[in-house]
């Protein structure tokens, strides 16, 4: 197999693993950012608690925050942003299942 090939096949076999992720759009992976609760540790917790805006007074404070990719719950969130960045798709990130296949997202507007 030639070398332009090869480039072809990968960039191809690229572009279609993009669209199957970011639901046949290649781009929008870039245009999202995924909102998160965190707790006062950067730790990414259920949303119910920040849909529920739970402050109970003790240690717990729980927030939403957001970043370019989305994390887990049990996961701790390094850099992200208090409000999305202009112009981008917001998404929830507890609506993707591990492993990016299979998944969904919820857009949410100025959350």
């Amino acid at each position: 197999m030639s070398r332009r090939s090869r480039n072809i096949e990968i960039g191809f076999v690229s572009l279609v693993a993009a669209a199957a992720l970011t639901g046949c759009n290649p781009n929008a992976a870039y245009h999202r950012d995924w909102q998160h609760c965190i707790d006062q540790n950067n730790v990414v917790v259920e949303d119910r608690y920040c849909d529920q805006r739970m402050y109970s007074g003790g240690p717990h404070f729980y927030h939403w925050w957001y970043a370019p990719h989305p994390y887990y719950p049990g996961e701790t969130m390094t850099g992200g942003y208090a409000s999305p960045r202009p112009n981008m798709e917001i998404a929830r990130a507890s609506g993707v299942a591990r492993g990016g296949f299979g998944a969904s997202a919820h857009g949410g507007g100025g959350e």
